[in-house]
């Protein structure tokens, strides 16, 4: 569960991380659907990181409540799981 969780985490840093860039060089993006499904099956943490560290989608509704909303589930799963 734990490998699952960084993993995730890497995924969803990474997944925001490489559409800042694309958004950047007027390149192909990834859909912001997507971004939430990676979110919520993988990396909620990774994908908040990135979202605010690499200041990507800060100001959509979806994105600055729903994410957080992911993270928060995702943590009680987890904890629930592990205890």
């Amino acid at each position: 569960m734990k490998i699952y969780v960084i993993v995730g985490s890497i995924v969803g840093f990474l997944s925001m991380y490489i559409d800042k860039q694309n958004a950047m060089k007027h390149r192909s993006r990834i859909k912001e659907k997507h971004l939430l499904i990676i979110a919520l099956l993988t990396g909620g943490i990774g994908s908040l990181v990135g979202m605010y560290g690499c200041h990507h989608k800060t100001r959509k509704p979806q994105f600055y409540i729903g994410i957080p909303i992911i993270v928060i589930m995702e943590m009680l799963i987890y904890f629930k799981w592990i205890y």
